[in-house]
């Protein structure tokens, strides 16, 4: 008889084992061990990026690996939507619909949110950080913010 088991400890799990090569094998019968089924850990990704920059505060979309509800995403720690051309580190919870098999998961990662340019051929301020630079956004927007002016010219650059 198959059978699955679930989640639980001490649980009996007996095999039968009868061969087509008996001159290489022997036969297992009515052998039985005790095993413990640990609940299994889902796992989060993020479905929707990249998306492209439009101004307006950007939503990731959470989705579990296993049935069940997402709730508070964070954006790289805040629960605030990014508005700006940068990538965004997503951590969300997470409640199973099977909570026999599944753990819960809190603050759990779930990859990065990222936000692109809104002009494919936007070209980088700074000489030293080319746009596929981690930091690239980041940059870009502390430049535009007015925080940073780089720290010299002819070609400017932000002397990372």
């Amino acid at each position: 008889m198959n059978s699955v088991l679930g989640t639980g400890a001490g649980q009996v799990l007996s095999v039968d084992f009868i061969p087509t090569d008996s001159a290489n094998y022997l036969d297992v019968n009515g052998t039985t061990v005790t095993i413990n089924v640990l609940k299994a850990d889902p796992t989060l990704s993020v479905t929707n990026s990249p998306v492209v920059y439009n101004g307006s505060p950007q939503a990731a979309v959470v989705v579990g690996s296993v049935a069940g509800t997402v709730s508070n995403i964070l954006y790289n720690g805040s629960t605030t939507q990014p508005t700006t051309p940068a990538p965004a580190a997503i951590m969300a919870d997470f409640v199973p619909t099977d909570g026999v098999n599944y753990n819960s998961l809190v603050a759990a990662s779930a990859g990065n949110f990222v936000i692109n340019p809104e002009k494919p051929d936007q070209y980088p301020t700074f000489a030293d950080v080319p746009m596929n630079h981690w930091a690239w956004a980041y940059i870009e927007s502390i430049y535009a913010a007015g925080i940073t002016g780089g720290c010299g010219t002819n070609p400017l650059i932000y002397c990372r």
